[in-house]
């Protein structure tokens, strides 16, 4: 009980044993002031006090009037509104019904309480889902508002809006709307000023809509629910304003308008910061359902199905399992699950989700509905057809049978099911008359729906090649291509990058298909483009993004703070141990996400590559040049739902080609029998794999058969191959094949691998010592434990260094995990005298050695604001590691952090001084050291814009996780994404002695012999060649430009 009512009514009990006569008028003045005071508390929502107050108001009523049923009938009144409020709907309903009874008996039922009692039990048979009750009582709610107030007047206005919002959850629209017009009429006439109630109405307006299928007025009617609400400070920041804009956010991602669904999250995120209470309230369950659908959308499934249990968990603690909202929640997860390829979880969700909602008395069949077409798709993915088309059949009686005005988004989805299954069941006729009557529809939305009408479009041109309609499917195919290439762009200007890289996953199948049909008709030159234009998306977003913002002074400030929280990401994610460290993770990736989306507000962020053509491709390509680039996709079995097999081919184009041409090549499989002999990559098999012709000139591995044979027509008269890599690929060295006249790609050709076709071959690369330095790590300690005689041993008595056969790479066995990394003695002498030539040619080295090769030092050298410049040359002799992914339901059972990472880019990197120990205990000697592993990801965060080569003197650099048109997700993207322009990794595991005297042969040849970069290596490897030397010594290190 509130303090000051207690002192209120000692002081009156006291006083009334003075001259209790005299003091009657005292209590009820008293009475009459704490019930002011409590609906003063109930309007402004301040519950606890609200609570003191009419927990003062029974006290006064025990002690004075036990026997006054009138003022009894007021606490109930208040009980009944607070119970409402803090969501105790039991005691809320008891409450109002004993409120009713009193007053009743008392007045009749044309009494004003007795109307608001009876209204309000309405609003909880409503959010209990009980509709046909609920519309019961608001019937008779709003005959006695008109006897009490007249025909039209505020109070009349709000029993429309009840009416309107029950004959919807009955799925009687047009009632609803009806009443839901005179609502908004009533209330903007006669009740201007309450902003709430206004608001509210606007925002049922627009649910409405959205059911009834009038797409082109939702936006509009939440538009203006969010402009009453913001009307007053207290509605603005308040729980009515975020449901409205939650729901308005829902709508823009359902079709496809992410750049404005993202500014609505901005306005979402501003009210949870400023009302840390929303979570608490039952509203908060749609912005749940948002995020998760929006993150189903872009494909960020881990994160959608946080919010899903999340939903979830609140539905059930606030409703119970037997509430609409409860059944909404399991639809969802219905959805989630089919979307992870979990077919029988996915029906069970949507199986209890239509039991539910059947189980409410008349409720509306949009939901229901959903759920039949859900089961249709289970049905079509575990290529159960005819069931497909049950559900289908069932799906629009439903809709039908209550609907009036076709709902677009469930009629399109109906059809598209349909339109799939007759497909697969060979009825060709009746599977396009859907596909079309689905285009049609979602036709009439665009520009919404733009991700829904491609899905469309892609499935009409599956249809067409199963029986080789090619025409139709090229047609089908290059109606998406546009609409593509636009929804990527756009994406570029509000997204995150890490959402850009799960969201550009979703067009891969359209990318297969049109590889698919470039055998069939397709235009090679769109084609041919769409490759140049996705290729390196992401990673050309990436780099241009950070080159812009680094030097700008406009965002200055939020350049910082985003740097620093990137930085402490990193940290963090290479040290993390508990559940704490990943709620701040999130917390921390969620502040980057949305500093990143602010900064790309001052930028143009659309890609110069979009506007270039097939014909300002092929100008770019010298004479006596040619391009080849190699891509891989999926081919659908047809035969067997769901599977696939991995096609290679080439797109082949030469100065005078008029269109670029299409050359299939081989199967995946087929590559996999020739480099699965040797996982390992060990001596052995790299001698089969590029030595390929024994003795009697039996070709004995068919890679140069499968990969260059296939393209000899087109190499006539050509010297230089520039060439572009996918799939496995990116793990051979193509230039060292061997040829059936015995001589290797890179005798016959001049062989550039790039990483994508941003930057054709630009000619010389040779050394100009004027204002060139070069940073050397080498030599190093990975232990940190330095003598006295090793910290003074002078530089050229290191030359003296004996070579020893170690391996710079790790293991793939898990033993390794917890073995040392041990020192690369020749690495010592192989920088020592790295140094020494760059030193003859004038260039100015920086030698790091010992404990000096450190994590710290190496970062020193990004270009930043005391820093201006990134070193010419980085040269690093050391271990590098890889790790490939691990399969989810074992990341758990993984102890060692790089190798459960998520991000590729922590699963790679370079071993630096000090590392074993963070390798083994799983952290830093100390909170505010670098544990001496060098992440890919943490490079990636560097600027080395002005650094020429980049030479990774380790194994395996080139290795990484192969994204289909990205390329690989390891160091050689890192550095690519810090702006270096060259890079020289290795395939496979070389030993230390070969590795030091092939970096020796090199840097004579670039740095002494004026050399290009591309002819000093290939030299260095063609006189290891000429020593006999085989093909595993020497052949794994590549260059990519």
């Amino acid at each position: 009980m509130n303090c000051k009512f207690i002192c209120l009514l000692l002081a009156s009990v006291y006083l009334s044993t003075l001259n209790s006569q005299a003091f009657v008028v005292s209590y009820d003045q008293l009475y009459d002031s704490t019930l002011i005071l409590s609906n003063k508390y109930l309007r402004s929502a301040n519950l606890s006090e609200a609570r003191k107050s009419i927990s003062a108001l029974d006290s006064l009523i025990q002690l004075h009037w036990k026997s006054d049923d009138s003022k009894r009938s007021m606490y109930f009144y208040c009980k009944g509104n607070l119970s409402y409020m803090e969501g105790n709907l039991d005691s809320a309903l008891n409450a109002y019904g004993s409120a009713i009874a009193i007053r009743q008996r008392l007045f009749g039922e044309k009494d004003e309480i007795y109307y608001k009692c009876f209204a309000n039990s309405g609003n909880i048979y409503f959010s209990r889902g009980n509709y046909r009750k609920s519309l019961e009582i608001y019937t008779k709610s709003y005959e006695l508002s008109k006897k009490l107030f007249g025909n039209e007047n505020a109070s009349v206005s709000k029993d429309l809006n009840n009416l309107a919002i029950s004959y919807e959850a009955l799925g009687d629209f047009e009632k609803a709307l009806n009443y839901q017009l005179s609502s908004i009429r009533m209330k903007e006439k006669y009740n201007s000023t309450n902003f709430l109630s206004i608001g509210q109405s606007y925002n049922n307006l627009a649910v409405l809509y959205n059911k009834m299928g009038r797409m082109t007025l939702v936006e509009a009617a939440y538009k203006a629910a969010s402009m009453y609400f913001s009307k007053d400070q207290t509605l603005e920041y308040g729980a009515d304003h975020f449901a409205s804009l939650c729901n308005l956010s829902e709508y823009y991602c359902n079709f496809s308008n992410y750049k404005q669904a993202e500014i609505i999250f901005n306005r979402i995120n501003i009210i949870i910061k400023n009302n840390s209470k929303i979570i608490d309230h039952f509203l908060y369950l749609g912005y749940l359902n948002l995020m998760s659908n929006y993150n189903n959308i872009i494909g960020n499934y881990a994160l959608a199905e946080f919010y899903l249990l999340e939903r979830i968990k609140k539905a059930e603690l606030k409703f119970g399992k037997n509430h609409l909202q409860y059944g909404l929640a399991l639809m969802s997860l219905g959805k989630f699950e089919y979307h992870r390829n979990n077919s029988l979880l996915s029906k069970d969700y949507y199986l209890s989700a239509l039991s539910l909602f059947d189980s409410i008395e008349n409720a509306d069949k949009f939901n229901s509905t959903v759920c039949l077409i859900g089961l249709g798709n289970i049905s079509m993915s575990k290529g159960e057809f005819k069931e497909a088309l049950l559900y289908c059949q069932k799906s629009t009686q439903r809709i039908e049978s209550i609907v009036a005005q076709k709902n677009v988004d469930l009629y399109s989805s109906i059809s598209i099911l349909q339109g799939m299954a007759y497909s697969k069941l060979g009825l060709q006729d009746s599977a396009e008359i859907y596909f079309k009557k689905c285009l049609d529809l979602r036709k009439k939305l665009l520009p919404n729906g733009i991700i829904n009408y491609i899905s469309s479009l892609m499935e009409l041109a599956k249809h067409y090649q199963s029986y080789q309609a090619n025409d139709k499917a090229t047609l089908a195919l290059l109606e998406a291509t546009e609409y593509v290439r636009n929804v990527l762009v756009d994406s570029k200007n509000y997204l995150s990058f890490e959402e850009m890289t799960i969201f550009k996953s979703k067009f891969d199948e359209y990318f297969d298909l049109v590889n698919l049909q470039c055998s069939n008709g397709f235009p090679l030159n769109v084609a041919f483009e769409n490759l140049y234009y996705t290729k390196g998306f992401l990673r050309h977003s990436i780099e241009n993004f950070l080159r812009k913002i680094e030097t700008d002074t406009i965002v200055k400030s939020n350049y910082f703070e985003y740097s620093t929280l990137r930085t402490r990401i990193a940290t963090l994610e290479s040290r993390m141990t508990n559940y704490e460290d990943s709620l701040l993770l999130s917390e921390l990736k969620n502040s980057r996400d949305l500093i990143e989306k602010k900064m790309k507000k001052y930028y143009d962020n659309s890609d110069v590559k979009s506007e270039l053509s097939w014909k300002n491709l092929k100008n770019t390509i010298a004479e006596n040049s040619v391009s080849v680039e190699f891509v891989n996709y999926k081919v659908s079995n047809r035969l067997n739902t769901g599977e696939y097999y991995v096609q290679y081919a080439a797109y082949v184009f030469r100065k005078n080609d008029t269109l670029p041409i299409f050359i299939k090549l081989f199967e995946e499989n087929e590559l996999l029998r020739i480099i699965e002999k040797g996982k390992q990559r060990r001596q052995e098999f790299v001698a089969d794999l590029y030595d390929t012709y024994n003795e009697k000139g039996q070709n004995t591995s068919n890679l140069y058969d499968i990969v260059w044979k296939p393209l000899e027509s087109y190499l006539n008269n050509i010297s230089v191959i520039n060439y572009y890599v996918s799939g496995l690929l990116h793990g051979i060295n193509l230039g060292v094949i061997l040829k059936p006249d015995s001589k290797r790609m890179i005798e016959s050709y001049t062989m550039i691998l790039s990483v994508d076709h941003s930057k054709e071959y630009e000619g010389d690369t040779r050394i100009d010592p004027l204002h060139m330095n070069m940073i050397l790590f080498g030599g190093i300690n990975y232990d940190s434990v330095v003598t006295k005689e090793e910290l003074n041993i002078p530089v050229n008595q290191l030359l003296s260094y004996n070579y020893n056969t170690s391996i710079r790479a790790y293991s793939s066995d898990s033993a390794f995990m917890v073995l040392p990394w041990r020192d690369l003695k020749g690495s010592m002498r192989e920088v020592v005298l790295i140094d020494q030539l760059a030193r003859e040619s004038e260039l100015r080295p920086n030698l790091y050695s010992n404990f000096n090769a450190s994590e710290f030092n190496f970062k020193s050298i990004s270009a930043n604001q005391y820093n201006l410049k990134s070193p010419y040359i980085i040269h690093l002799a050391t271990h590098g590691y890889f790790f490939p992914s691990i399969d989810s339901t074992h990341i758990s059972n993984e102890k060692h952090f790089y190798r459960r990472a998520k991000d590729p880019l922590l699963r790679s990197g370079l071993i630096l001084a000090d590392a074993n120990y963070a390798w083994k205990n799983g952290r830093a000697r100390d909170e505010k050291s670098e544990d001496g592993i060098l992440t890919s990801y943490e490079i990636s965060l560097m600027n080395l814009s002005n650094t020429e080569l980049v030479v990774l003197s380790a194994c395996e650099t080139g290795l990484g996780e192969i994204n289909r048109t990205e390329g690989v997700y390891g160091l050689q993207r890192a550095f690519k994404i810090a702006g270096v322009k060259n890079i020289i990794m290795s395939l496979w595991q070389v030993p230390d002695k070969q590795t030091a005297q092939l970096m020796e042969l090199f840097y004579r040849n670039w740095l002494i012999n004026k050399m290009s970069i591309r002819d000093a290596l290939h030299s260095a490897q063609r006189t290891m060649q000429d020593k006999r030397l085989e093909p595993y010594y020497w052949a794994g290190f590549v260059l990519l430009e």
